[in-house]
């Protein structure tokens, strides 16, 4: 899954039932590491409380700073 279209997936969740704390809740849970499996291989992300997050896929890392301004952007042309 290419990472703009990941980004906006997440950023469009909105579980039933989940009232809003501002992200606190949210921002304290999610820093780890989160493993995606797909026909290409094994996708890694490692996500810090700070916004960063790395993504590894096969021998490929790369490391992203991502805010919901900046995931929602569009694709320059």
């Amino acid at each position: 899954m290419e990472d703009r279209t990941f980004a906006l997936i997440f950023h469009s969740l909105r579980p039933r039932g989940w009232t809003s704390d501002g992200g606190k809740a949210f921002a304290q849970q999610l820093p780890g590491s989160w493993i995606l499996s797909t026909g290409r291989g094994t996708a890694i992300y490692q996500l810090d409380a700070g916004g960063r997050y790395v993504y590894a896929l096969d021998a490929t890392t790369s490391v992203y700073q991502i805010s919901d301004a900046a995931a929602l952007l569009p694709e320059p042309r």
